[in-house]
């Protein structure tokens, strides 16, 4: 009599699973699903369903629910912009970040083509110094330079961005600046009218009724550890990019506004252990035109190159971390109940939820953005799009709801 053959202990599980998935009553809805995900390392499962219903007669035109699933269970990508995450997901957000930078720089995508005629600039503005820290020094000719250590730092050393004096480096406010830098841009935006209306010889109120300023910008951690930013500026005519702007909306007047914006952006930030500290810019900033069709050295292309670069860049390669310093699955308590109910420390929490850590937005992501906006940014939060914001471990991802379209969703991962 034949017996069936028992592999337990010959293949691994993970090709078990697989071979019960290829036996699933549909198999091809497997294959699909795992198509739609594009090499994504981390996808989100979501449990839940839809209704649409047509809101004239109330009769449901479309539902779904996971539970119909093969694996009970419906598979969307991660979406993560940071290659350590996810790279495949990581190379769909440069590709969009490029083509959405270059369309409001040269035209498409709904945005009008004469806008590559209109002043722009890529302005670069970096963070203080809170002491001096190694690096690779070059000097006019771009020969190495010794470190203020004495020695010369390969490209890869990991003391790179290090401070030569720990004991004297300020790192209370290296980390207020972190936690602060997008607030304090918000208020460059706003400053950087009013030196625009100032230089110009103008009211603010006049400015606007001529004059639109868009704006797209990327945050980038430097070796030290410090955010500085790259944006992308713009003028327009009073009605966007569609009208052209005024005449007097020159190069010229933008670079003169960004030094007065820089030198005179400031935000105070009180605290009861540090008491009263002021957040500004470095002392070094850059501002370069930007030319179209390949006439000068920053063209449509190379910026929009640049920009989706930073967007994806690793932020551990600055000794930071890629993820949220909460512990989500312990709340950032810093604890885990055990069987005895007596509190246990959480391995990969240090008590995140509290204290200076919630006051600071250190639980966040790192900060980054990358959108064409006409008005000062107001988070420094990675871009997100329309819909359910999903992060693994959340109770449910957004509330029953009814739109016009009479969709009513529930989803929970």
């Amino acid at each position: 009599m034949r017996r069936p053959l028992d592999l337990r202990h010959v293949i691994s599980p993970g090709l078990r699973d697989l071979i019960q998935l290829a036996n699933t009553h549909d198999f091809e809805r497997v294959t699909q699903q795992v198509r739609n995900l594009r090499g994504c390392t981390r996808p989100v499962n979501l449990h839940g369903w839809t209704i649409t219903t047509d809101q004239t007669t109330q009769q449901v035109v479309r539902s779904y629910r996971s539970e119909d699933e093969p694996s009970g269970r419906l598979l969307t990508t991660c979406g993560n912009r940071r290659a350590s995450r996810c790279p495949s997901c990581s190379r769909v957000y440069a590709a969009d970040t490029y083509h959405l930078i270059k369309a409001g720089l040269s035209g498409g995508k709904n945005v009008a083509e004469t806008v590559r005629d209109h002043p722009r600039a890529f302005v670069t503005l970096t963070a203080p110094s809170f002491g001096p820290v190694h690096n690779r020094k070059t000097d006019n000719a771009g020969k190495p330079r010794s470190c203020g250590c004495g020695t010369h730092h390969a490209e890869d050393d990991p003391a790179l961005g290090t401070p030569l004096d720990p004991a004297a480096y300020d790192y209370s406010g290296a980390v207020l600046w972190n936690a602060h830098a997008g607030q304090l841009w918000a208020r460059f935006t706003t400053y950087l009218r009013r030196a625009l209306a100032e230089h110009l010889g103008m009211t603010q109120k006049a400015l606007h009724a001529a004059l639109r300023v868009s704006f797209a910008k990327v945050a980038e951690y430097q070796k030290r550890g410090l955010v500085h930013f790259h944006a992308v500026i713009r003028f327009d005519g009073p009605d966007g990019h569609t009208t052209e702007p005024p005449a007097w909306a020159t190069f010229d007047a933008f670079r003169v506004a960004v030094g007065l914006a820089v030198e005179r952006a400031r935000l105070t930030i009180e605290s009861d252990s540090i008491g009263e500290r002021v957040i500004a810019w470095g002392v070094r900033y850059k501002v370069d035109p930007i030319s179209a069709l390949g006439d000068g050295e920053l063209t449509d292309a190379k910026v929009a190159g640049y920009v989706a670069k930073y967007a994806t860049k690793n932020a551990e390669g600055a000794g930071t971390v890629d993820r949220t310093l909460i512990c989500r699955p312990r709340a950032g308590r810093g604890y885990v109940r055990g069987p005895d109910r007596f509190h246990d420390r959480c391995a990969d929490c240090d008590g995140t939820r509290g204290g200076p850590a919630r006051r600071l937005g250190l639980y966040r992501f790192p900060p980054s953005s990358c959108a064409w906006s006409a008005s000062p940014s107001r988070s420094s939060a990675p871009l997100k799009t329309a819909g359910c914001s999903v992060r693994p471990g959340a109770a449910a991802c957004c509330p029953r709801n009814t739109g016009r379209s009479g969709k009513r969703l529930v989803w929970r991962c």
